[in-house]
């Protein structure tokens, strides 16, 4: 006989650095306070009181998105059929963004049999069933995505308050720093990684290229900065920290020009593009706020000036100059799986490694492969597959001509559809001022929701394909390499291979 697997509920934490800074993490919105509620109701619940209880958190990270390691691993738990059940605070705890939430409580979790349950807001899914987009939850989800934007307004009113004196305001130190243990806005040196910091600015000044320094740091067995965070067990997303994280001219390059060393607070460098966007803009250097010796110093201001003065000395001798192409973030190197830098020397364009550069024994290409080498081996394989595809029935009736008129089209698209969605809070808001009915309410969102749907099935259907029908291609274009092109990857021996977003057609020709 077989025995019957225990089901499983999982209690989802959150709390952001946004409620923190505003102290709005107070006992029942904090952690424990969360905890200690949603264990309560799962041991009290008719239905629940026999589940095994696994718990899942985000401990600052906003709700504005679903971009958190927390809610990343409870999705995938569900979708691997590891729990039954997702039992939360309130709606603003899973998330504030309306269209994300209202998507996952009446699509993906019904699909996937999970029950949901929102405590304060009295929401379960298998009693509430189809109320996920009902007038009250739609409501709620409206106001969490209104109140984000409005706590963004008052949170930076308090982190630059705060930075006017000197505190520190940002989630984590820099590096050769900590958080003073009995205040978290002050910085405080850090006895095991400072000494680097110091070292770092002599080698420099003593002549060391930062090349010359970061495969010295790499020799010598020196934990990079992501590698010290993640020892350490620092909370931080970054996807791109491997276990083989090293010292590279970007780290040195960051910490030679980081003010903050002289004892220098220093705040408003850059701002988010939007509320929950992960895009910086960066902000002009006279409007930065700077505190004069706010905390202890760890390199003198003369050292600091002195490096300063020797980088632009420096940089006026060299004769490559790093820039962007159609190429840039297409070539990595096939060894360390690390993007390729573009340069230009002279009139040519060449590809290298530089992440090679700062180990002394790399099986990184150690050379220089021109972008005219990258254009001509892509546009043989292109027109190759283009010559194949011209006699493959199924695949030529996919194809359509990835022209900037049909980038325009979608774009015009992504514009109509971000628009339509921002009325949603638009119609909200007449509803709550009595200029709408709920009845012309209801009406107006489920119109949206099916121009939506229109506007998302043209976009689905301009999406290009990967080729030109019956034209052979002597040039392509940076929109071509974006559509067809995953990556270029660069062997050792510097022979290249293509991996492409589609499924090579010489598949249906050899099966």
């Amino acid at each position: 006989m077989k025995i019957k697997e225990q089901p499983t509920v999982a209690i989802y934490l959150r709390i952001s650095d946004e409620d923190e800074a505003l102290e709005l993490g107070g006992e029942s919105n904090s952690i424990s306070g969360q905890r200690m509620l949603l264990n309560d109701f799962v041991s009290n619940h008719k239905d629940l009181y026999n589940y095994r209880v696994v718990e899942v958190e985000d401990d600052g990270y906003s709700g504005t998105n679903f971009d958190r390691p927390g809610v990343q691993r409870l999705l995938e738990m569900a979708k691997r059929k590891e729990i039954q059940c997702i039992v939360v605070k309130d709606f603003s705890r899973f998330g504030r963004n309306y269209l994300e939430v209202g998507n996952y409580l009446e699509q993906i979790f019904p699909f996937l049999r999970i029950r949901f349950f929102s405590v304060n807001d009295n929401f379960d899914s298998f009693c509430n069933a189809g109320a996920a987009g009902s007038l009250e939850v739609g409501f709620k989800n409206i106001i969490y995505e209104a109140y984000s934007k409005d706590l963004s307004v008052k949170i930076k009113s308090v982190r630059k308050s705060k930075a006017e004196q000197g505190k520190f305001v940002t989630a984590f130190a820099p590096y050769g720093f900590k958080k003073d243990d009995n205040n978290r806005n002050k910085l405080v040196i850090d006895q095991e990684c400072a000494p680097i910091v110091i070292q770092i600015f002599k080698l420099y000044l003593s002549g060391s290229t930062k090349t010359e320094i970061a495969r010295r740091l790499n020799q010598e067995g020196v934990l990079c900065p992501m590698m010290i965070r993640k020892k350490r067990g620092e909370n931080f997303n970054r996807n791109g920290c491997s276990d083989t994280c090293i010292w590279t001219v970007g780290t040195v390059s960051h910490i030679l020009a980081d003010q903050r060393y002289t004892g220098d607070a220093i705040y408003g460098k850059s701002k988010p593009e939007s509320v929950g966007s992960k895009k910086e803009i960066k902000i002009p250097k006279d409007q930065w706020i700077i505190v004069p010796d706010a905390y202890e110093e760890i390199i003198s201001h003369e050292e600091f000036e002195a490096v300063q003065t020797y980088k632009r000395t420096y940089k006026k001798k060299g004769n490559s100059v790093v820039c962007k192409s159609s190429f840039s973030k297409k070539t990595i190197c096939k060894s360390c799986g690390h993007l390729m830098t573009r340069i230009h020397q002279g009139k040519k364009i060449l590809y290298c490694c530089k992440t090679g550069r700062n180990l002394y024994h790399s099986t990184c290409y150690q050379g220089k492969i021109e972008e005219a080498q990258l254009e001509e081996a892509l546009l043989t394989c292109f027109n190759n597959l283009a010559a194949i595809t011209r006699q493959t029935d199924n695949i030529r009736k996919k194809t359509q001509d990835i022209s900037v008129a049909h980038c325009d089209g979608l774009q015009k698209i992504e514009l109509a559809i971000a628009r339509k969605k921002g009325k949603y809070l638009a119609f909200y808001e007449a509803y709550k001022q009595k200029k709408l009915s709920e009845l012309d309410f209801r009406k107006k969102l489920n119109d949206l929701e099916k121009s939506l749907d229109t506007l998302q099935k043209q976009y689905d259907e301009m999406e290009p394909c990967f080729l030109r029908e019956n034209e052979e291609k002597h040039t392509i274009s940076k929109e071509t390499i974006h559509s067809l092109v995953e990556f270029i990857a660069i062997e050792s021996n510097g022979s290249l291979s293509i991996k492409w977003n589609f499924i090579d057609p010489y598949q249906y020709t050899l099966s």
